[in-house]
């Protein structure tokens, strides 16, 4: 099973909500190539809203969210959901300041 991370886009590199999202993610063993890709929401409460209301299995936690997915179509299925919800996003890899 996969997750990806859901932030806000007004919390910037050093918000709290997001160094915990890469300290719960980061491997023991540590290597320079370690990513941990998120979405950033414009509306992020309501963007969770909409992806529970269509059966996404979400964990809520300090201001953010981590989406659980087991394969690739859910991926792409939360990207259409989104955006046909009116939920600008973007991307970022939430572990670049590491």
């Amino acid at each position: 099973m996969g997750r990806i991370a859901m932030l806000s886009n007004e919390q910037k590199a050093g918000d709290p909500a997001r160094h915990a999202l890469v300290e719960r993610s980061m491997p023991l063993e540590y290597m320079g190539d370690f990513s941990l890709p998120a979405i950033l929401v414009d509306r992020l409460p309501e963007a969770i809203r909409l992806l529970e209301k269509h059966r996404f299995d979400i964990v809520v936690q300090s201001r953010c969210a981590e989406i659980f997915t087991s394969e690739l179509r859910q991926v792409l299925d939360l990207f259409r959901i989104l955006d046909s919800g009116g939920i600008e996003l973007g991307f970022v890899d939430l572990a670049e300041g590491i």
